[in-house]
């Protein structure tokens, strides 16, 4: 979702399509990301050294990186920016925004949603989980972060309308007007 060409390329290849986009909390999906990258073998760095670095370095546009393997670690969890590129190439009556966390809470109810989203019949399913890598405790010191994502969230959540399981109070309750 995060290449600036993605959604130009699916609306290309795909035409008129129904985009489904689950989108996870950002802090859990950097940790994630940083723990895959460790267990591969590369990344070797610790992860406050690789927060600090992508802190302090430029901003790079998501087309600069030259694999998948520099997706960086925090901008790829600024999802607004990202959101818009896919509304505004598919129409937002075709993009579906939902939290991972409520989807995997309550799969029964959401595959109806997404079953009535894409246009088919509704039917049961029996639900087990692939994921390989069983998930790790996210440290404490990482809910510091959660600060660098507000403005995003605070965007995503003017865009779509939801309170995202993981947003924080400033957030979740918009700017104050007095």
């Amino acid at each position: 979702m995060n290449h600036p060409m993605a959604a130009r390329r699916a609306r290309e290849v795909l035409g008129d399509a129904r985009i489904l986009v689950l989108l996870r909390d950002p802090v859990e999906r950097a940790w994630s990301q940083y723990r895959l990258r460790r267990s591969l073998g590369t990344e070797d760095r610790e992860f406050d050294v690789v927060l600090a670095t992508e802190m302090e370095a430029p901003r790079k546009a998501f087309s600069e990186y030259a694999a998948p393997g520099e997706i960086p670690y925090l901008r790829a969890g600024l999802y607004a920016d990202q959101l818009e590129a896919w509304l505004s190439t598919f129409g937002a009556d075709s993009v579906l925004v939902l939290d991972s966390a409520d989807v995997f809470s309550k799969p029964d109810g959401y595959l109806a949603v997404i079953q009535d989203f894409i246009g088919v019949d509704r039917a049961a399913i029996d639900y087990v989980q692939i994921n390989a890598s069983p998930a790790a405790p996210l440290p404490e010191s990482l809910e510091a972060l959660r600060w660098y994502f507000d403005d995003s969230d605070a965007k995503l959540q003017r865009m779509t309308g939801i309170t995202f399981s993981w947003m924080r109070p400033s957030v979740r309750q918009g700017p104050k007007h007095e």
